[in-house]
């Protein structure tokens, strides 16, 4: 009976001290903040003020379907209450990897280079053209009509831009970064704040985000 005994508190002691093991296991983890990814945004647009406490990068292809429910559902929401307040700066890389997408893409980041604070309005007109096929988009009348109707913009730098395809290797850069960024969940649109990625693209999943940032 005697050795039976200790028999049975070395076997509660053997569990407790796993169990103290796996608890100890599963703070350390839930607790380990995960590294922020690094992103290379030289030269892509960026709304909002410079200091701003959190940074947000949106990757897009302004022909991808769900890039335009985003940018005309979440982004104008994040934009007042969060982009405009000075609480957020969002950097916006385009990318061009649809059929097409190249033309648009290439005269949204012309517009940021010679009007940079008609850049957002500019890629929220373009999200809104609904263009039949990819000639409609290699049209320059298209994409210069655009900028002539929000006005401000620069129409003979960007008609020359757009004519020498002056940032397709920036494009091709942002390809590049995207790819090295996302890796295999490669897609669009995606959303990082302060480095982190998030799962849903939802306005409260974002201010969630966004607020949690902000504590930190």
């Amino acid at each position: 009976m005697g050795s039976k005994n200790i028999h049975q508190k070395l076997v509660v002691v053997t569990v407790v001290l796993i169990s103290i093991v796996v608890i100890a296991s599963m703070s350390y983890l839930s607790g380990k903040k995960q590294k922020p990814t690094v992103i290379d945004i030289e030269k892509n647009p960026t709304i909002g003020l410079s200091n701003a406490p959190v940074h947000m990068v949106l990757f897009e292809d302004l022909l991808c379907y769900n890039c335009r429910l985003f940018s005309h559902n979440v982004l104008p929401e994040i934009k007042k209450n969060y982009i405009d307040t000075g609480k957020v700066k969002c950097t916006i890389i385009l990318l061009a990897f649809m059929k097409g997408s190249q033309f648009p893409a290439n005269a949204a980041l012309c517009v940021n280079k010679t009007n940079p604070g008609k850049f957002y309005d500019y890629m929220q007109k373009l999200h809104e053209f609904q263009a039949e096929d990819e000639k409609d988009w290699e049209s320059r009348s298209n994409l210069i009509q655009i900028a002539s109707d929000i006005g401000d913009i620069d129409l003979l730098q960007l008609r020359l831009c757009i004519r020498q395809k002056s940032c397709y290797d920036e494009l091709q850069r942002n390809m590049e970064i995207a790819k090295t960024t996302m890796g295999k969940n490669f897609g669009t649109p995606a959303v990082y704040i302060n480095g982190a990625p998030l799962n849903s693209l939802s306005y409260d999943a974002i201010e969630k985000e966004i607020e949690k940032a902000q504590a930190l």
